[in-house]
């Protein structure tokens, strides 16, 4: 048995990886680029529905919902308010990503790994809540 494993004794790490401060830069770059896609996807879209709102319910890219598709009004307030809060978080966020970003060289690998998921998951419960909002203001307004 220990004949099998042998080989193990003089097995290092370090040699499977020539550079391995290379392959930290990358996943730290990568990082960086998937924490900007949220921030800059909603950016781009509030941009969109600023300067191109959606015409009709029938529009590739809108927001279909129950209060947003019950009546023309409420369509078009529903990408007004969408492209001003979305262009105001987008860029808050993006702001803020780039901001904690920068430290990501003072933090070991997994500290920057468990900060990246803690910035989605604020990212997405970010979406979701200006979201919501925009839908509770036009519910308030058809009324």
């Amino acid at each position: 048995m220990s004949d099998i494993f042998s080989f193990l004794q003089d097995f290092d790490m370090a040699k499977l990886l020539a550079e391995p401060e290379k392959y930290l830069r990358s996943l730290e770059g990568w990082t960086r680029v998937g924490l900007l896609l949220c921030p800059l996807l909603l950016l781009g879209l509030g941009l969109l529905f600023r300067d191109y709102p959606p015409k009709n319910t029938e529009s590739l890219l809108s927001i279909r919902t129950r209060w947003s598709v019950s009546s023309q009004k409420a369509w078009q307030m529903t990408h007004r308010l969408a492209a001003a809060r979305f262009i105001i978080v987008g860029g808050i966020m993006a702001v803020a990503v780039l901001l904690i970003s920068l430290f990501f060289r003072l933090m070991g690998t997994m500290a920057m790994m468990n900060v990246a998921l803690l910035l989605v998951i604020a990212e997405l419960a970010t979406v979701i809540l200006v979201i919501r909002d925009i839908g509770n203001e036009v519910q308030n307004k058809k009324r």
